[in-house]
């Protein structure tokens, strides 16, 4: 699951790999947001998948 905030602020919770991240930034909302794939990918390397 991930949680939008504002200037894409967010948060990555995946409770079957044990694991969350959390991301702070001042980005302008008109910029493309590539945060929540690289946690996921993170999430996957981290269990070893």
């Amino acid at each position: 699951m991930f949680k939008h905030g504002n200037m894409h602020q967010g948060i990555y919770v995946d409770a079957d790999r044990d694991f969350c991240a959390f991301v702070f930034s001042n980005t302008p909302n008109e910029r493309s947001d590539k945060a929540p794939g690289f946690m996921r990918a993170v999430a996957k390397k981290v269990a070893g998948k």
